[in-house]
């Protein structure tokens, strides 16, 4: 119901913030060109994101939120 629009709206507002602070970081760091060896999943879609921009961030937004909420759906 409207409780549950209203707590998925939060989730998505948390993960854009995540996706935001890791993208600042980013770009910040000398590893923003991807030389460091071993990469989290956000951060290889927002390498791609920052390179072509071939996923948009609400893409990419969606995709995090699959990974780190889908779980919770079959338990």
């Amino acid at each position: 119901g409207k409780r549950s629009q209203e707590l998925v709206k939060e989730l998505h507002a948390f993960t854009r913030k995540v996706i935001e602070d890791r993208k600042k970081e980013l770009l910040k760091s000398d590893n923003a060109d991807g030389e460091r060896k071993s990469l989290t999943f956000l951060d290889l879609l927002l390498h791609q994101h920052l390179k072509d921009q071939s996923i948009s961030l609400e893409e990419i937004r969606e995709e995090v939120d699959t990974f780190a909420f889908a779980g919770h759906d079959t338990t």
